[in-house]
């Protein structure tokens, strides 16, 4: 776990995380029904560090969901992917 926080010598972590506007875009423009991601956040790093957690709280008042430690996220498609739960 602290290797995937990859935190500084301050213990900030620096991760990549989700923006607010990407996640209102992806949400009320593209109608996505999940997002998913390689992080054990959908915040970046340095603002869970601070205990900001705004992207995970709006994802969550969507009643949408989300995927984290995703992998091989780069072998799936733009368009047309098929997620089996």
């Amino acid at each position: 776990m602290a290797a995937m926080r990859n935190e500084d010598a301050e213990g900030v972590a620096h991760h990549p995380g989700w923006t607010l506007s990407a996640l209102k875009y992806l949400f009320k423009e593209r109608n996505v029904t999940a997002i998913g991601h390689k992080p054990t956040d959908t915040d970046p790093g340095i603002n869970t560090t601070r205990g900001i957690y705004a992207c995970e709280a709006y994802v969550l008042a969507q009643n949408k969901y989300q995927i984290e430690l995703l992998t091989n996220l780069d072998k799936v498609p733009e368009y047309g992917a098929l997620v089996v739960t």
